[in-house]
């Protein structure tokens, strides 16, 4: 008796939906603490990068006003995606992809993170190292 209830005492596992990515458990109860630190890093780390180089190119007051703006849009855009995700009844944010845009959805969001640097790299070497070869080859550019 005392090992069954030591056994369900522990944390309580559900199954997922089996899926081209992934089949595996995950635990029934997340953890607020950690959901609202990850949103906050992510939030703040992108933030801290962008914010100094808007405030100078935009000015001090413009840039404060920007910030606010973008603050906002941002809340927003979390309030939609939790309201999104109690109405779906979804936990994670790419089964709330899949419920409106399907397997294709889903797989495109999975592809995603590997298909935006990937093209962020192509397009930097062929605009920045390509075009300003080519450029001072051109007669009467800039050399």
């Amino acid at each position: 008796d005392k090992a069954q209830s030591v056994q369900r005492s522990g944390p309580q596992l559900a199954p997922v939906r089996s899926t081209p990515v992934s089949s595996h458990l995950l635990p029934c109860e997340f953890s607020s603490v950690l959901c609202y630190f990850n949103t906050v890093n992510s939030i703040i780390g992108s933030t801290i990068i962008g914010l100094l180089s808007s405030i100078k190119q935009a000015g001090l007051p413009l840039g404060i006003l920007l910030f606010f703006w973008v603050a906002y849009g941002t809340d927003f855009s979390l309030i939609l995606l939790i309201k999104g995700g109690i109405l779906s009844g979804t936990h994670s944010y790419q089964a709330l992809v899949r419920k409106p845009f399907g397997l294709p959805g889903y797989l495109l969001l999975s592809l995603l993170p590997f298909l935006y640097p990937f093209i962020a790299m192509t397009s930097y070497n062929i605009v920045g190292d390509t075009f300003g070869k080519v450029f001072q080859k051109i007669p009467g550019g800039c050399s």
